[in-house]
């Protein structure tokens, strides 16, 4: 049964070796992202290193970075500390209503709203990112949640 706060919670390594047993490649002619391709260099990484996904990116790109709280999995203390949203008057936002905010129309259309960007978005197991730029303005948003 699917478990909506864990989509990937019953996906297993033979699953996506399953998979890569009948899928065939399309000739590359440019390059392009793939949730795929990230599971395949999880599953070499824990081959050719004999540690987790998660242990090899905080061992290898996290600890040297000096990135102590950049992590797959929070703990305790770390869910403690997630952001909270506040009102003008200081007073916690539940955040539920705040992306509810996000369905309401923004702008009303005329050309002074408006401007062509370029983007990008991710999502994995419950967390998404988003970032935005206008080149014109020197403008650029970074959503991560």
């Amino acid at each position: 049964m699917l478990d909506k706060k864990n989509p990937n919670k019953h996906y297993v390594r033979e699953d996506l070796d399953a998979f890569f047993g009948f899928f065939k490649l399309k000739k590359a002619e440019r390059w392009c992202y793939s949730n795929l391709g990230i599971a395949l260099l999880a599953n070499i990484l824990e081959d050719v290193t004999g540690k987790s996904f998660e242990e090899s990116l905080e061992d290898r790109i996290c600890k040297p970075l000096g990135l102590t709280d950049t992590v797959m999995s929070l703990s305790d203390e770390q869910t403690e500390r997630r952001m909270v949203a506040y009102t003008k008057k200081k007073e916690p936002i539940p955040l539920l209503s705040v992306l509810q905010t996000t369905h309401q129309k923004q702008a009303n259309g005329s050309k002074k709203n408006f401007e062509m960007g370029t983007w990008t978005d991710g999502t994995t197991v419950g967390f998404h990112s988003y970032a935005g730029f206008i080149k014109k303005l020197s403008l650029g948003v970074t959503v991560l949640s």
